[in-house]
């Protein structure tokens, strides 16, 4: 199940232990040469830099989640600056009754959009899962699934998004390259996994 490859990112809300928070992100757990890893967007780990933020995962029992708590957190980025990727080593215990799974990083993550370009075309659907801030859950992790489609493979022209970096000037702009995938784009699917 892909939903159980994403967990949120927030604060605390001063609810009950175990659970309530303020869910701000979307992050994605990923396997890859035999080590785990949570990935976001490159603007949420900013956003959140070395400041302490909790983690939310399902359990596999109780239908319920459990809060992980994430102080001094140190990001490794990509080294192009206009890549929106950030990671950090991140292992779920077993034994702990987690509902989540790793991405095998090796089947499922295209490391060349040049190269793989022949295996996702325009017009190929695609499928966002991450948060949905106006209905999180309560007490776990409710992903949503939201459907689109490749709109524009890679190529020499570079895609005009918002400067993450100047959050307070709306015109900032970078450009980037990338899959343009058109689906509906809302506040707290930053740094989740897009499928296609």
């Amino acid at each position: 199940n892909l939903k159980n490859t994403v967990v949120f990112l927030g604060h605390e809300t001063g609810g009950p232990v175990g659970a309530a928070m303020d869910c701000r992100a979307t992050g994605f757990l990923v396997h890859h040469d035999g080590l785990g890893y949570l990935i976001t967007a490159r603007h949420v780990a900013l956003e959140f830099g070395d400041s302490p933020f909790w983690l939310r995962l399902n359990m596999r029992i109780g239908g319920i989640g459990d809060r992980l708590y994430a102080d001094q957190i140190e990001w490794f980025y990509h080294p192009d600056e206009n890549v929106d990727l950030a990671c950090v080593q991140f292992h779920v215990p077993s034994n702990q009754g987690y509902q989540c799974s790793y991405l095998p990083s090796k089947e499922m993550i295209l490391d060349n959009p040049h190269k793989e370009t022949a295996l996702i075309g325009t017009g190929d659907l695609t499928y966002t899962v991450g948060l949905f801030r106006l209905m999180s859950g309560r007490m776990r992790n409710m992903p949503i699934v939201h459907c689109g489609n490749v709109a524009m493979l890679p190529s020499e022209e570079l895609i005009p998004v918002r400067d993450w970096e100047k959050r307070n000037d709306k015109s900032a702009t970078r450009h980037v390259e990338g899959y343009l995938v058109e689906t509906h784009s809302i506040s707290g699917l930053s740094g989740a996994p897009v499928f296609a």
